[in-house]
């Protein structure tokens, strides 16, 4: 259903139910594990919301809040995990990403 809002709301152009949708797309790609595109489309609501001057209402506040955690706890476990590659399995892991294939 985000996605059919997404694609039909978007021809009227940037405004605050575009960016809400924005911020639940986020919220699902934090559940998926998916910080990254997560804390983009996050950035990207918020971006929207300033040049609109359209603050976020209060009622989305705590869902935002709760996706902007999630995905810097996936961040910050990523980030842990790195830790303990070794140095050849780092550079696996950057090949792979580079080459377009899964990590292994």
């Amino acid at each position: 259903m985000l996605a059919e809002g997404l694609d039909e709301g978007w021809p009227a152009g940037p405004h605050w139910l575009m960016a809400t949708a924005l911020e639940e797309t986020a919220r699902v790609a934090a559940a998926d594990g998916q910080a990254e595109t997560a804390v983009l489309l996050l950035g990207a609501a918020d971006a929207w919301r300033d040049r609109m001057g359209v603050p976020r209402p209060g009622y989305r506040r705590a869902s935002v809040a709760s996706t902007w955690a999630a995905a810097g706890d996936r961040l910050a476990a990523a980030r842990q995990e790195g830790a303990t590659l070794t140095p050849e399995d780092a550079v696996t892991v950057a090949l792979h990403y580079l080459q377009g294939s899964p990590q292994a």
